[in-house]
């Protein structure tokens, strides 16, 4: 995830086990409202789990404020929901890392959510495999003023360092939120492409 001046970028590798795998059942990036995006690494269950925690907590806080919920109201709802599980010798812990990205006060957010219920925020930050390779890619080449055309290059490039072989466009999963919109929206296979031929491998 990479949060820039005109908004953020969530990018995501989906892995198939099979060839006869529909594609399209296969999701790494969701919406909890249309400002809010949210990707994960880990138990997929658990995952689907804590993204409809997280709906229902945006959707309570709407209904009560009149207004969309904050990134960080709904990543801390989640991460203490997360630390809860950690505290009892009968309940397991969510096997899930989680990203969220989002735009809160005209700007673009991003926060962490680790296993045991850490929360922290990220200017452009990754989780899963290769994580640490995907991190140092990020820290080298980020810059706040990028826009977004440029930050999804950015994403899609960090993705391709630390894979041995070349993504394809049904292998990746890109969405983008402007501050401008405030929506969030999903790249067609057509515009993945787009990305994708220009990245070295």
């Amino acid at each position: 995830a990479i949060a820039v001046e005109e908004g953020v970028v969530v990018a995501a590798v989906k892995t198939t086990f099979s060839p006869l795998v529909v594609d399209e059942t296969i999701r790494k990036i969701h919406s909890i409202e249309e400002h809010i995006a949210i990707t994960s690494s880990g138990l997929v269950a658990d995952a689907r789990r804590l993204v409809d925690l997280g709906r229902e907590q945006a959707r309570k806080h709407k209904d009560l404020y009149g207004n969309k919920a904050p990134v960080y109201y709904v990543a801390k709802y989640i991460a203490d929901v997360m630390q809860v599980y950690t505290q009892y010798g009968g309940a397991r812990p969510f096997g899930v890392s989680l990203l969220l990205a989002g735009i809160e006060e005209d700007k673009g957010a991003i926060y962490e959510i680790e296993p045991s219920g850490t929360l922290t925020g990220y200017k452009a930050n990754s989780i899963g495999e290769n994580k640490k390779e995907t991190d140092l890619y990020l820290a080298k080449h980020y810059k706040e003023n990028l826009g977004i055309n440029k930050a999804i290059k950015l994403a899609v490039d960090a993705l391709q360092h630390t894979h041995e072989k070349k993504l394809t466009a049904k292998q990746v999963e890109i969405a983008y939120i402007t501050i401008k919109e405030k929506k969030f929206k999903y790249l067609d296979l057509k515009e993945k492409e787009k990305y994708l031929k220009s990245t070295k491998k």
